[in-house]
């Protein structure tokens, strides 16, 4: 299998969240973008592809379509099926070994940040949107020892503009990554 962890720029990683058996609980969406480690958290309807996939169409609406590539270049994932029709809504899907863990040691971390709030066996019904989105500020503006203090927040604001600048694009509305429900 394609080792993945250096050809990766950014994409979802995991799922995360305590189903009921009758399918219905909600589930957080969490994505990682692997230079900066900014994380991206939604709560989505279902653990399914149907449910993956109405995300990453929403956002590429919401965002416009050249913003959306440029953002996402590649999407990494692991191999639940809930991510497997990502090609249907991504031309650069990869995806990790199973029972890899360390091919997604930056989506690791993160989760465990995550399940400070977010209590493990919880339902995600319980959390609102506006709960999960605060949580996930509060991680991307954390101060991290891999950045000198910095949060992943700084990098990833830092890496962005000077992309934008030195690309001569137009400086697009990135921040319903971090802020729409």
């Amino acid at each position: 299998m394609l080792n993945v962890h250096r050809l990766q720029t950014n994409g979802p990683k995991l799922v995360i969240g305590k189903g009921h058996k009758d399918g219905k609980d909600s589930v957080v969406l969490v994505m990682i973008d692997r230079f900066s480690r900014v994380n991206i958290t939604r709560k989505i309807t279902s653990k399914t592809a149907y449910a993956v996939n109405h995300f990453f169409v929403e956002l590429r609406q919401k965002l416009g379509k050249n913003a959306y590539y440029h953002i996402f270049k590649t999407i990494t994932s692991d191999s639940g099926s809930e991510f497997s029709e990502l090609t249907r809504v991504y031309d650069y899907v990869f995806y990790t070994d199973p029972y890899s863990p360390w091919e997604r040691g930056s989506n690791e971390i993160n989760n465990r940040f995550l399940r400070k709030e977010i209590t493990k066996g919880q339902a995600i019904n319980d959390y609102s949107s506006a709960q999960i989105i605060a949580t996930n500020n509060w991680m991307n503006h954390y101060p991290r020892v891999l950045f000198n203090g910095r949060s992943a927040m700084d990098v990833y604001c830092k890496a962005f503009y000077q992309e934008m600048s030195r690309s001569h694009q137009p400086i697009i509305n990135w921040s319903v990554l971090f802020i729409s429900a």
